[in-house]
This record gives structure tokens, C-alpha cells and sequence, in this order.
């Protein structure tokens, strides 16, 4: 596949030096050759497929493509002549009506068959987007049961298709949008019946392509840089195009008080404090870590004395995140607190006084109700987690859900399918939360605070009468508007208290209700074949911000003492960082789900970080009777698979200390001893935590 995507990607990216739609058009047609060859080739080796025509359960979704791709479905409609454009159009309108709710705050009650299904056939099957391509199954009847009922498994789905198959469209679509990003041309994806329509309305050639937006963008479903639908005045819109910007937030900064200095030589303006905020993603060396702590502390000074004007700093926190703040084995409590308190009482108190004010005494009657609101909604790990909560609350309980995110995938449909209301809210916090506020909740679960900033925003109103923040992103929310945080009794250290500004809730076990997870099916490719060593390597495949430089020695002495290199995932600044502590440290810039997915299978070990451990990473390694070593960190987020471990029966995988990680990691016959008897069933589907998260929630409720 790596071939595939560099020849994709060039294509593309040469395509993008245009602005002629035409060319846009002949690249996606070029491509779709290209990928169906490709799929012929695997489907001659892969396990039999069942789609054929007629069936068509999977048409049942939101469509997303890319530009290319879409001016080739309008180009096919037109070539058939203006009787069918007129016809195509009508269908397209009813449609777009019909889907309009999903733009809004209304939910979709059920899964709505795509426009260009006609008798369960594809009316544009010739030129179908690779996003369709992509989808095979190796069983019809798995397939119309996750179309057919609320209790229908989606992650069926995933298990029953065809990796093999569907992975050249997947890597020539996100070639195309990697592309084009570079050229700075429109990508990302874009919903097919609402793109199809407006080009159909207005041709491609009166469109200015020439730049990264268009009409379409009121369209997108998906970008790799997608920001928040917000209202920024006219500065501010400037600023965000700005070079110095994007550097600054991309964190491709060598300096940052020049970075800082030429952002405030453009203007006074709350995003030039937020931007100044923003942390590395990696760190050079400790010293590195420990300047760029230090300068955090002084930038929140700043931020806590500039005196902002209310409305627009809340506005522009929708674009900041404070997701790396975590990612440095620091205590983030009293810098969360800092930042959320200027969030909360210089901005949202000032700007919507209504929006932080208590909720009315007197609640509508009715079951209580508990919503979930998160920008994450969707194949994410910071949210994904709480649908097993979602899924089993008692039937006193009425859920709701709130997408904040105009994207879209097949998680997003599970919150849909489950929750007894769903709403989709991609419009600005302040107008979600005035919508949000009038359901009179009685709880909220914000599952992922600081993981961007639309959560931030959230977390610093007042939308339910008791609101609770979770693991989606392990560390404190430090909103004083935030009453509770959802974390695991096996997770939570003794002084886990101290480090959450909410009152820390231990739920059982793990905390999680986690359904079970399908086997994997990746291809059967060899070491050599992936770039990986033949004759034996550890693994460590943690999200690179994880491993602080202070733990790189540990890594060293693991690697030289077992003569066998250690396999990282990162960027090249961590690949430089690694390289000149020993050449045994070897980072790769990434591996596709299945590459990935095959690499566990591969490794003498799996390593766990200590400061920040897996968390769905684990829970798949080990329900695959992997062995993953891990050592339990200072904190909740370095403690994950503490609790997995324990509950799967591996508790000989957890070292005592950094002494004996090492040990650990280079004893394989202890590792084997260690999964002699492990039970993985345990880790999944433990209603215990959720009956226990029920008591949380109706802790006083008299129902009315």
C-alpha cells in the first residue's frame, strides 16, 4: 500500500497545482482505475464477498467524497442530458430536505437510503465515490441486521469486512485530501447529495478553485485541518490564514518568542494569547519539557491580566485546544483551573451571563435525563469508550446526545442508533448551549474535556443541573461548572483526589462498560515486507506526545540489553530525539490500521509508556492474548492498564518500578508465565460500572 499512496499522493498533490476542475476530475478518474485494479488483485486472494447487486444495506449512510470524486458524479449526471440533470435535481432537493434536521437540531429517527439508490441498485455505480469502493462484507445477513433494529451490533460491520479490499480506495481517498491540503486546494471530504446539487445548480467552471475554500465547504464532512463552526470578526478570520499562525498552532516553531512576537506585531487580538498557549507535541530533551512548562505559567499570567474583550475571546477559544497540556507527566490541575477560570469568569460569565446561570429548581417532569455532548462524537478514542454507558443505562434514565461536530462516520451512527434523542449541534457553542439548556437535563456527561476547544467552551457553561466530566481525556477538566469526575477504582491512585478539581467518582473495575472487540483480520504480511526487523523487535505503539524524554534511557537499556530494536510511532522530531540516544530506538512515521494491527502480532513485546498508558490499544492487545509490560505511573492516565491487567488475570505484565520494567521487558519467559492464565473476557461488557454510574446520577433525583 505504500507505494500506492506515494504515487496517489503525487498525483494529486500535481493536480492541486491547478485550479482547473477539469484536471481535479481526470485525477479521481485516473485513480478509480487504478484502485479497482487494485482490488481485483486482492479480491483474487481474499476471503468471498457477498456484496453483489441488489444488495445494498450499506447504502444507508451519509456519503462522503472527495472534489475530484464529485465533479466526476456531476459530470456523469450531465452527460446523460438535461431531462436527467432535471430529474437528478429533484430527487437531490427532496432528499437535502429531508436530511436538513442533520445541519440543524433536530434528530434523524433512522438511517436514510442514499438518493442515488434506485431498486437497491446504484443509479452512479460506475462512479461511485472511493468512500463506497471501499465497502465489502463477507456476510449480507451480518450487514442487514446492523441496518434492521436499535439492538443491532455495528461493530459487526467492521469485523465482517474485507480489510484487503477495503483499504486501496481508503488509501487513495486520504491520498487525495493530503494532496490537495498541501496545495492548498479544497479537501477534505464533502457530502455527495448536498456537493452533486449545488454543482448541478451552479457549474464547476463559475467556482473559484484557485484557494482552499469554496461553496462546497458548508458541505464538509470530514478535514484533516476542520476547524469549529464559529463567528470570528474580520481579524481574526486574517490571523487563522496567517502563516505565523499556523506554525504556531501546528507547533513547527523553532522559536517560540519570535513565533510569539511576530503573532502580536499582527494585532492586539485574543487568539495571540491562546495561540501563545499551545505546547509542543514532542519534546526535544527534559530540558525542553521543563522551559516549555515554565513558559506555559508565564503565558497563562498574561492571558489571566490582558483584560479580553469577553465575546470574541470565547469565540476564538473554539480554536484553541489544550490537549498536549497533559502530555508532559506534569500535574495539569492548577494550570487547568488557571485557564478555565478565565474561560469561565472573563469570558463566558461576561459575554452569556445566561449560559452559566443556575439551572431552574423546578424540572419538567418526566424520566431524568442525561445527555452526552462532545465535538468528538465519532470514531475517536475520547468518546467512542462512553457508548458502552451510553448503551445500558436503566430505563429510568432518557439519554440524549448532542454531536457538536458537522462530521460524521459509522460511531457517529451508533450514538444516533442508541441514544433515545440525538442531535446534531455543528453551530456555534453558545448557540448549541442555549438549544442544549431548553432539554432541562438533569445531568450532563462531557466525555472528553481539553481534548479541543469547542469542550473547553462547553465545560465552562451551565447546561444541566449536575455535570460530570470522564477519561476520554484523563485529566481534569479545573471548571468550577463541572461537578464530578467518572474515573476507575482500580485506576485511581490513593491521592487521586488531589488531582481533580471535580470530586473524584471511583466506578468499579475499570470504569468502563467496553463491548467487545472484534478479531482482527490483517493481512498475513511478513517483517520485511512492513520495514520491520525479521529477526525480532519490540513494539511500543503509544501515540508518540506519551513518551517524555525523560523515559528514553529506560528504552536504551531495554533495546541494548536484549540486542533487538524498539519500533516507535512518531514525527521526525521525535525520530532525531530517539536516534541520538541509540540507534536500537527506531521510529516509523506511521502504520495503517491493518500494518498496525499486524505489527502487534509480530513483536517479541508490546511497551507501555509509564507516564501515559494505552487505553483502547491495550484493551485490543490483550483480547488478542498479547502481551503488553507495563508500569503504573504518578498519575490516572499512566495507570490504565493497571486496571486492565488486574481484571484480565495479568498482573505478572505490570512492573513494581522502573528497575524492574526493564527486567520485565527482557524476560520473555516471565511474560509467558504472566499470560498463562489470562481471561481478557472480564475486560469487556461489565455492566457493574454503568449500574454503579446510575446510582452516581440519580443520587437524590425525586422523579416527577
Amino acid at each position: 500500500m505504500e507505494s500506492l499512496r506515494r504515487y496517489a499522493y503525487a498525483a494529486a498533490q500535481n493536480a492541486a497545482t491547478s485550479s482547473d476542475p477539469a484536471r481535479f476530475a481526470s485525477l479521481s478518474r485516473k485513480l478509480t482505475v487504478l484502485g479497482d485494479t487494485e482490488i481485483r488483485k486482492a479480491a483474487e486472494t481474499s476471503a468471498q464477498v457477498a456484496c453483489k447487486p441488489g444488495c445494498s444495506y450499506c447504502c444507508h449512510r451519509i456519503v462522503s467524497a472527495t472534489i475530484p470524486e464529485i465533479l466526476v458524479i456531476v459530470g456523469a449526471i450531465q452527460a446523460k442530458g438535461p431531462d436527467e440533470v432535471a430529474k437528478v435535481v429533484a430527487a437531490l432537493e427532496a432528499y437535502v430536505k429531508n436530511m436538513e434536521p442533520r445541519y440543524t437540531y433536530h434528530a434523524m429517527a433512522t438511517p436514510t437510503p442514499c438518493p442515488f439508490l434506485a431498486n437497491d441498485l446504484c443509479s452512479i455505480y460506475e462512479v461511485r465515490p472511493f468512500g463506497c469502493r471501499m465497502l465489502n462484507s463477507t456476510s449480507a445477513e451480518v450487514c442487514k441486521g446492523w441496518l434492521g433494529g436499535p439492538d443491532a451490533d455495528t461493530s459487526a460491520v467492521t469485523s465482517a469486512s474485507v480489510p484487503d479490499l477495503a483499504e486501496p480506495p481508503g488509501v487513495i481517498q486520504y491520498s487525495i485530501i493530503g494532496g490537495f491540503a498541501a496545495e492548498g486546494r479544497p479537501s477534505g471530504l464533502y457530502a455527495v447529495p448536498d456537493s452533486v446539487l449545488a454543482l448541478l445548480k451552479q457549474p464547476a467552471s463559475e467556482i473559484d478553485w484557485s484557494g482552499p475554500s469554496t461553496p462546497l465547504d458548508r458541505f464538509k464532512t470530514y478535514s484533516e485541518a476542520s476547524r469549529p463552526t464559529i463567528a470570528l470578526d474580520g481579524f481574526a478570520q486574517k490571523l487563522f490564514e496567517n502563516p505565523a499562525y499556523r506554525r504556531f498552532t501546528s507547533l513547527r516553531i523553532e522559536n517560540v518568542q519570535a513565533a510569539k512576537r511576530e503573532l502580536r506585531s499582527l494585532g492586539y487580538h485574543p487568539a495571540n494569547f491562546l495561540a501563545a498557549l499551545y505546547l509542543p507535541e514532542t519534546y526535544d530533551s527534559v530540558d525542553h519539557l521543563e522551559e516549555s512548562w515554565s513558559r506555559l505559567g508565564d503565558e497563562l499570567a498574561e492571558l489571566e491580566e490582558a483584560n479580553l474583550p469577553p465575546k470574541e475571546s470565547f469565540d476564538c477559544v473554539a480554536l484553541f485546544s489544550a490537549f498536549f497540556m497533559a502530555y508532559s507527566g506534569k500535574d495539569v490541575r492548577p494550570y487547568m483551573e488557571r485557564l478555565m477560570r478565565v474561560i469561565g469568569d472573563q469570558y463566558a460569565a461576561k459575554a452569556y451571563p445566561g449560559l452559566v446561570a443556575p439551572m431552574p429548581d423546578q424540572r419538567k417532569p418526566g424520566r431524568f435525563r442525561l445527555g452526552y455532548a462532545s465535538y468528538q462524537l465519532k470514531n475517536f478514542n475520547g468518546s467512542r469508550w462512553a457508548l458502552g454507558w451510553l448503551r445500558n443505562h436503566g430505563p429510568e434514565i432518557e439519554t440524549f446526545a448532542f454531536n457538536l461536530n458537522q462530521q460524521e462516520d459509522e460511531a457517529t451512527q451508533a450514538w444516533r442508533r442508541f441514544a433515545d434523542h440525538f442531535y446534531p449541534l455543528a453551530m456555534p457553542v453558545a448557540q448549541a448551549a442555549e438549544i442544549i439548556r431548553q432539554f432541562d437535563l438533569d445531568a450532563l456527561i462531557l466525555p472528553d474535556i481539553g481534548m479541543d476547544g469547542v469542550n473547553l467552551q462547553m465545560g465552562a457553561l451551565r447546561l444541566a443541573r449536575r455535570q460530570f466530566t470522564a477519561w476520554g481525556h484523563p485529566v481534569t477538566s479545573g471548571s468550577k461548572m463541572i461537578e464530578g469526575y467518572l474515573s476507575s477504582e482500580l485506576m485511581e491512585p490513593a491521592d487521586g483526589d488531589e488531582h481533580y478539581s471535580e470530586r473524584l467518582y471511583r466506578l468499579p473495575g475499570s470504569g468502563l462498560c467496553y463491548p467487545a472487540i472484534p478479531k482482527w483480520s490483517p493481512p498475513r504480511s511478513t517483517a520485511e515486507e512492513l520495514g520491520l526487523p525479521s529477526d525480532g523487535f519490540l513494539f511500543c505503539p503509544q501515540m508518540h506526545s506519551k513518551l517524555i524524554p525523560s523515559r528514553d534511557l529506560l528504552y536504551k537499556e531495554i533495546a541494548e540489553r536484549l540486542g533487538k530494536p524498539i519500533i516507535f510511532v512518531g514525527p521526525e522530531a521525535m525520530r532525531r530525539r530517539l536516534a541520538a540516544v541509540s540507534p536500537l530506538l527506531i521510529t516509523r512515521p506511521r502504520f495503517e490500521p491493518t500494518e498496525y494491527f499486524r505489527a502487534v502480532q509480530l513483536a517479541d513485546t508490546i511497551l507501555d509508556p509509564p507516564d501515559w498508558n494505552g487505553g483502547n490499544s491495550t484493551l485490543e492487545a490483550l483480547s488478542h492474548k498479547y502481551a503488553v509490560v507495563t508500569m503504573p505511573g504518578r498519575f490516572m492516565r499512566g495507570r490504565h492498564s493497571l486496571a486492565f491487567h488486574n481484571l484480565a488475570g495479568v498482573s505478572g505484565l505490570i512492573a513494581a518500578d522502573e528497575a524492574d520494567y526493564v527486567a520485565l521487558a527482557c524476560d520473555l519467559e516471565r511474560q509467558e508465565a504472566a499470560m498463562e492464565h489470562i481471561h481478557p473476557e472480564t475486560l469487556f461488557d461489565d455492566l457493574s460500572t454503568v449500574r454503579a454510574l446510575d446510582d452516581i446520577l440519580l443520587e437524590g433525583h425525586i422523579q416527577t
